[in-house]
């Protein structure tokens, strides 16, 4: 029919749960999605049960029923031919509103940026860039839609196999918030300046002195 977009999304779609930090969500192959981002509305509320303004727990999907537990990644092979070149894979980050089920993507989640690698490692989607001395490390870069910003991670790599596999399960680091311990992933921020505002300092000063006026007794 004239007008209508014909959508080819699977049903079932493959999508992978992990933690990152003290964060959860949901990783996806932009693949699997369709092309134009404004059609991602109704899956991406479907997996996490979104809207829930009544309960608030997202029962209906994967989240949690808190904002850091109703995430989504989306990761690809780099999206512009100028970054083929200097990053591994890109990915967006989603915020799904809770309530009213709005996905917001307008800012970055490095929680879940320390698995942007590991989830491209394991979907075949990069090779890694493996350390020359020996120590057993991986480095996948990305590339951030979001904030249009880099992101190296680096984690525990296993070559015992004929294809190289991700550590995630060595007694490395032990985390607030989180039981046990885990491998230690490293994030480094390329050139992280001015990812909302464009510029380091957002008002150009290291120091602002601000005059505060009362129009009556402060509270303290």
């Amino acid at each position: 029919m004239k007008g209508v977009r014909a959508l080819t999304t699977a049903n079932p779609l493959p999508v992978t749960f992990l933690r990152g930090g003290t964060s959860k969500g949901i990783f996806l192959r932009r693949s699997d999605l369709p092309e134009d981002p404004a059609d991602w509305t109704p899956i991406f509320q479907g997996i996490m049960g979104s809207p829930d303004p009544q309960y608030r727990r997202q029962l209906n999907g994967m989240g949690g029923g808190v904002s850091s537990l109703s995430k989504i990644c989306v990761v690809g092979p780099p999206s512009s031919p100028d970054r083929v070149s200097e990053v591994d894979v890109d990915y967006a980050f989603v915020q799904v509103g809770i309530d009213d089920g709005l996905l917001d993507l307008s800012g970055n989640c490095g929680n879940l940026s320390s698995m942007i690698g590991v989830f491209a490692l394991d979907e075949g989607l990069c090779r890694p860039r493996i350390s020359d001395d020996g120590d057993g490390l991986a480095t996948v870069r990305s590339y951030n839609t979001n904030t249009s910003k880099i992101i190296d991670t680096t984690f525990p790599l296993s070559t015992s196999d004929e294809e190289p596999a991700t550590v995630l399960d060595t007694p490395q680091v032990e985390m607030a918030g989180v039981p046990g311990n885990a491998s230690r992933i490293l994030l480094q921020f390329v050139n992280p300046a001015g990812a909302r505002t464009g510029k380091l300092l957002p008002t150009g000063n290291a120091v602002d002195m601000l005059d505060c006026f009362f129009l009556s007794d402060p509270p303290f």
